[in-house]
């Protein structure tokens, strides 16, 4: 997509923890929104497990002609749209 040259937009519509926010727990921990003490011992464990195939797809990408990947994540953000089809009524309340 990032090598076309052309507008494309990013969909967030499987997993409503995909779109971050600081309020909520961290994406596929399935901790409580209720209880935060485990959300920091989790998303470093996730990080420490999950660093080599960021490292290793995000060096596939560059080396195919993409930008860097943002940090710990396996997709950007489109400058063009971003659509977040999660439906509200199963939704996290957000900030």
């Amino acid at each position: 997509m990032l090598t076309a040259n052309v507008p494309w937009v990013r969909i967030v519509s499987c997993n409503p923890l995909e779109l971050k926010e600081p309020i909520l727990p961290p994406t596929f921990s399935g901790l409580p929104t209720s209880d935060r003490s485990e959300w920091e011992q989790f998303r470093l464990r996730y990080v420490q497990l999950h660093k080599h195939l960021h490292e290793d797809f995000g060096d596939y990408c560059v080396q195919v002609g993409a930008p860097p990947l943002p940090e710990n994540e396996f997709i950007w953000e489109s400058p063009y749209l971003n659509l977040y089809l999660f439906p509200s009524v199963v939704d996290y309340p957000r900030s």
